[in-house]
């Protein structure tokens, strides 16, 4: 089950980065990928929006290297 959440959220995302990033902003496509954007739309980020590359970069990187300080901080072994 959530290997299908998985891929309805990057299908969601595939489809509807382009419109957030036309109407929105490039900055605000970003939150659409979640975790993944580094990994599954990185090309469409590529393709549309060159300018914002730095910026994926560091919400990618911020997101990942924070996380297993936020799961230890957040769950009780």
């Amino acid at each position: 089950m959530a290997f299908l959440i998985n891929v309805f959220r990057e299908v969601i995302a595939i489809i509807c980065i382009p419109f957030v990033a036309k109407h929105l902003g490039g900055i605000a496509s970003l939150a659409l990928g979640g975790a993944t954007t580094m990994d599954i739309t990185i090309q469409l980020f590529l393709k549309e929006l060159r300018n914002i590359l730095f910026q994926l970069f560091f919400y990618w990187s911020n997101s990942f290297y924070s996380s297993p300080f936020f799961s230890k901080l957040f769950h009780k072994a």
